[in-house]
């Protein structure tokens, strides 16, 4: 299996919290301070298996928060205070590192991550 075989010689790592920021769709994510050369290695022997890398990806994070698939589009305002909003809580990130306790590769369709299937916006 490529997954598999990519993490064969992956090292322990931890991620260092960075900031909250609010990226495409107004999904919520933590974002962390950088890739470690561990997983680095991992996402180039991963890359000729997936393909091009899609911005977001390009930096380490957790997603928090996702709207449905289905919610309206955020207006302007909505998406700047959601910014403010992280500015202010960013602040107060721990700054302890987290550890990664493994590695999956996620396939979806929906920001959401349900099933096949799942309603569009109109």
């Amino acid at each position: 299996d490529g997954v598999r075989a990519a993490c064969g010689d992956a090292r322990p790592c931890q991620l260092r919290p960075l900031q909250l920021f609010l990226a495409w769709n107004g999904v919520l994510v933590l974002v962390y301070e950088g890739f470690p050369d561990s997983l680095a290695g991992i996402k180039g022997r991963l890359a000729p298996l997936y393909g091009r890398e899609n911005f977001g990806s390009r930096w380490p994070k957790t997603t928090l928060a996702a709207t449905s698939d289905t919610a309206p589009e955020l207006v302007l305002p909505e998406l700047e205070r959601l910014r403010t909003l992280c500015v202010a809580h960013s602040a107060g990130l721990p700054s302890e590192p987290v550890p990664v306790k493994g590695v999956e590769v996620v396939e979806y369709k929906w920001r959401s991550l349900e099933a096949e299937g799942a309603p569009q916006r109109a």
